[in-house]
């Protein structure tokens, strides 16, 4: 009763009373099973207008704060630092819409720090931009701030300036730019653009149902003198460089965009030469990620993965400095496939284009996994049992009415029985990429070459000795072709099964169990509400 009494004290917006008892059931059940605190996200801007680089931050804040919950609400209709907010109301409604019946969001009317103290007792995840977190930084955690970790999207337009892995006392978790395919726009923007009836922004950034309700309101109308005259941010000037010795004539500027990737917790800048071209990428990592091991790791990486020999594959040349430990990494030719597949979206690139990018992708995964398999160990069945345990946690984290659903069962009944075969047989193994997305390779049209980068983590395998699935590197690059957030990908001009095609036809066959078990596994992701990484199996 007390769970119950608790959502209807929210104040859903986007639930019909048959949700909100749903919900409650759900709440009850897993702080039932789990005997824990419930992990609830409190996610409050102006969202004036919510767009879907907002729903996407959302999502991506549940399945990497492992939320039970995420309750969004918007500022009140008077704030010190939007002096022209529209009306609450109007909001409210705007933001519903991305999230109508959401098993896992609930949109509240009801203030931050009423839903901070409503929540007393449970973990509270405040979900803000990185312009917020910058000013933390600077000026220390707000007083009225009282969630007790904080969980932050960078903007590519408001890079961060640090990324500790506490404020005062407080846990703190990050969200890359570039890991946001709607991270381009921002809200005013796409005021001026509705005040302007130009629908380029909108119709990419919106859904229907907001533009509609903007229009139908006239609510911003008449804002285009006032977007006009909104201060703009100086341009960050760049830093001059005092080594390594071949970069002394260079600058460095803040990284925005996919160029050579850019994770959540690390910092990537540009090395400018004097006529303005970008020669080099500076990557350092805050000092929980133990840049000194991690990064040099991902040399070690680099350096074996040329020296393999892979046909048409390659990676860039890096060299590692210390004070503070930081890796300088040449720039690679040609663009990332995540790049290449936005452009193709976007209509200005061709579907034949992406294939062969794809499908020499997928020829270069094959040709690391086959130059560096390796026989059956203990080792690699005790990392086999461990992918095994994530996907048993999940499911324990769930409540009975999710795994009664009929898709939900037959991927748990898929996982078991593929997990029971792969224990029968010799596990295969090989050295992975391990963070195998289409951002992190990057394809040089003119030589028909394929570069990786970010190599971190097949750096970290060297380490340990510990390889993994090769079909695991396959899988995660399949699955990014449509779920992982830093792709501006969605298949709104189809062909993605082509893609998946070229990609299969250069990587060519996998075992039947392994294909069955990591399409299992991450179906159940996906249904589970996870992971945003997940396309469905072809049909």
């Amino acid at each position: 009763q007390e769970i119950v009494d608790l959502v209807d004290k929210l104040c859903p917006q986007n639930y019909s009373q048959h949700h909100r008892i749903e919900l409650a059931y759900r709440l009850s059940s897993e702080m039932r099973s789990c005997q824990r605190p419930l992990r609830i996200g409190i996610y409050e801007g102006a969202f004036d207008p919510p767009h879907r680089g907002h729903e996407e931050t959302a999502r991506a804040a549940i399945g990497l704060a492992n939320l039970d919950l995420l309750v969004v609400t918007c500022y009140s209709s008077t704030h010190p630092l939007k002096p022209d907010i529209s009306p609450h109301a109007v909001r409210l409604q705007m933001t519903s819409t991305y999230f109508r019946d959401d098993p896992r969001t609930v949109i509240s009317p009801l203030q931050r720090n009423a839903l901070e103290r409503l929540f007393a007792g449970q973990l509270t995840v405040g979900i803000i931009g990185s312009d917020t977190f910058n000013r933390f930084l600077r000026a220390g955690v707000a007083h009225d701030f009282n969630t007790t970790s904080i969980f932050v999207a960078e903007r590519r337009n408001a890079p961060l300036e640090s990324a500790p892995a506490t404020l005062e006392g407080r846990p703190v978790l990050y969200l890359g730019s570039t890991q946001l395919a709607f991270n381009g726009s921002s809200s005013t923007e796409i005021r001026r653009s509705l005040a302007t009836s130009d629908l380029a922004v909108c119709s990419t950034m919106l859904n229907d149902q907001t533009a509609k309700i903007a229009r139908a309101t006239r609510i911003y109308d008449n804002r285009r003198p006032q977007i006009d005259s909104a201060p703009h941010h100086p341009r960050v000037e760049g830093t001059l460089i005092t080594h390594p010795e071949r970069y002394r004539s260079c600058v460095m500027v803040p990284h925005k965009g996919l160029t050579n990737g850019l994770l959540s917790e690390s910092f990537l800048h540009r090395v400018v030469g004097p006529s303005g071209e970008t020669i080099a990428f500076r990557k350092t990592l805050p000092p929980h990620r133990e840049p000194l091991l991690n990064l040099s790791d991902e040399v070690i990486a680099l350096e074996r993965f040329n020296q393999l020999g892979i046909k048409a594959a390659r990676s860039p040349v890096a060299q590692l400095e210390n004070d503070p430990v930081s890796l300088w990494i040449e720039r690679a030719p040609g663009e990332t496939i995540a790049d290449l597949l936005t452009g193709y979206e976007r209509g200005e690139r061709t579907l034949t284009e992406a294939c062969e990018a794809l499908s020499a992708l997928g020829t270069a995964l094959r040709s690391l996994h086959d130059q560096t398999a390796r026989p059956f160990s203990a080792r690699a069945m005790r990392l086999f049992e461990k992918h095994v345990e994530e996907t048993n946690v999940l499911l324990a984290r769930c409540s009975p009415w999710q795994l009664d659903e009929p898709a939900c069962k037959e991927a748990i009944g898929a996982f078991q029985l593929s997990a029971d075969a792969l224990r029968q047989t010799e596990i295969r193994c090989s050295l992975v990429h391990g963070d195998a997305n289409c951002g992190n390779f990057l394809w040089d049209a003119s030589q028909r070459t394929v570069w990786a980068i970010d190599l971190q983590r097949c750096g970290t395998q060297l380490r340990t000795d510990a390889p993994d699935f090769p079909s695991f590197d396959y899988h995660s690059l399949i699955h990014s072709l449509h779920y992982y957030p830093n792709i501006g990908f969605r298949g709104r001009r189809g062909g993605e099964y082509a893609l998946l095609d070229a990609l299969k036809s250069g990587y060519g066959d996998i075992p039947p169990e392994e294909d069955q078990f990591f399409q299992a596994r991450w179906t159940l992701q996906r249904l589970l509400g996870r992971s945003l990484r997940v396309l469905p199996p072809r049909g």
